[in-house]
């Protein structure tokens, strides 16, 4: 009888579970309340210790005709992507979702979704964005998500982020059939899916929130190490470009193998990898000379990492990717705009005091506080008398900061090189006195 029932659900809501009892039934209730009914909820469990196994056969046992439920042999934690890959091949609907153990969905999201999938037989997925949500249920500031489908080039805006946040998504089988499941060697691999996805089909978006992502301290991609973000993205990166021959469809496209070499010299340069870096900036315009011949489009990518991304230390992206144009781009308009607007651009100067203030507490009394100039390739980056301000930037904060710290001989000594490096700040009341205090003292 309950084959029966499962052969006719149209939408496989697929859950992975791993330690997430707290918030299970939360999410369960969420998928029970949906105004669209033609569901079924197959759920595996991937070696929870904190009591999900009995909460789920509770469950399984009080929504016979709903949910499904499995868990690996010996329970035995496996990870993410082959949980969700067993939740997959055991279900049977026409469309697949899914859903974290410990997020939520709004209750007409299915019923939004299916509908635009029944309507349109060439969209492959179909998703939306996500609110952010405490421990408590709270919605929080931000969104997950954005659209990509009104842009030109979709999946070109899909290599850069991640838009189509999984607990949003429902899929096609078919279409997953052709491109495959979630590739089990990698953590982020519901992005790598969705590129393939939108490689061969179109995607389409719903502009409302479908799910509440849930933010608690042991999210996937949330509050991580930077560094282990940047592996886990070029994991996903370095995959598609390895691949793209057989994934094929619009990813092979020059525009679309360009970006996706961009990003894969964006992430190398936040490893450390300059060199290597260095090279797929220069594939990338063999390969599609264009992808640098919009400079709005070439400062926007190359501005939108913050420091915080790629480390204290590291130099700016951007003034970078300036400095080591081809050779063919570098007598261009191209590179002379992007510099005139990183340094037009206040977040410019932000990045590098806050790269000096790291090197003056780094070295002490900010000695050699001027090599945040250096390894750009070319001094002619950085005109003389804005280099000053940002140096005065840098010394006027650590003159702040030591004040306030009570250590004045530190401070007279930053207050003298501020007005130095930048005679304007002596106009400047707050750094006048600050000044004339700590000399007092």
């Amino acid at each position: 009888m309950a084959e029966n029932v499962y052969r006719k659900s149209q939408v496989s809501v697929c859950i992975a579970a791993y330690n997430h009892a707290r918030y299970l039934p939360k999410c369960l209730d969420s998928i029970l309340s949906q105004t669209y009914d033609k569901y079924e909820i197959v759920v595996v469990d991937d070696g929870s210790e904190d009591g999900s196994h009995e909460l789920l056969l509770d469950y399984q046992s009080r929504f016979k005709d709903r949910i499904r439920y499995f868990w690996h042999a010996g329970h035995e934690n496996r990870g993410v992507s082959v949980t969700s890959n067993v939740a997959i091949r055991g279900s049977t609907g026409e469309y697949v979702a899914f859903i974290g153990a410990d997020d939520m969905w709004y209750p007409e999201k299915l019923q939004h979704q299916v509908a635009i999938l029944e309507e349109s037989r060439e969209v492959a997925f179909v998703y939306g964005i996500a609110y952010y949500m405490d421990e408590h249920d709270e919605v929080l500031p931000g969104v997950v998500g954005g659209d990509v489908t009104a842009d030109r080039n979709p999946l070109g805006k899909m290599l850069v982020v991640n838009y189509a946040p999984a607990m949003t998504v429902v899929a096609r089988r078919l279409c997953l059939d052709q491109v495959g499941l979630f590739d089990e060697s990698m953590d982020y691999s519901d992005w790598d899916l969705m590129i393939k996805l939108l490689s061969h089909w179109r995607a389409a978006y719903v502009d409302k929130p479908l799910a509440r992502y849930r933010v608690h301290g042991k999210n996937m991609s949330i509050g991580i190490d930077p560094k282990v973000s940047v592996k886990r993205n070029l994991d996903v990166l370095h995959g598609l470009r390895r691949n793209a021959s057989s994934i094929g469809g619009s990813l092979v496209e020059a525009e679309n193998l360009s970006i996706l070499d961009l990003q894969i010299a964006f992430h190398l340069f936040c490893n450390g990898d300059e060199a290597e870096a260095r090279m797929y900036l220069d594939e990338a315009y063999h390969r599609y000379p264009n992808v640098y011949s919009d400079s709005d489009s070439v400062c926007k990518w190359s501005s939108r990492y913050r420091q915080e991304f790629y480390g204290a230390s590291s130099r700016h992206f951007g003034f970078w990717v300036a400095s080591h144009f081809p050779v063919a781009v570098d007598s261009s308009d191209v590179r002379k705009t992007m510099i005139a607007r990183l340094l037009d651009n206040p977040e410019t100067a932000v990045f590098l005091v806050e790269q000096g203030v790291h090197l003056c507490k780094e070295r002490g009394v900010g000695e050699g506080v001027e090599d945040i100039f250096e390894g750009y390739g070319s001094s002619a980056l950085f005109p003389d008398q804005w280099k000053k301000r940002i140096l005065g930037g840098i010394y006027a904060a650590r003159l702040f900061e030591c004040f306030r710290a009570g250590e004045m001989r530190e401070a007279r000594i930053y207050w003298r090189r501020a007005v130095f490096a930048d005679p304007i700040l002596l106009t400047n009341r707050g750094v006048w006195s600050v000044g004339m205090r700590a000399f007092v003292n």
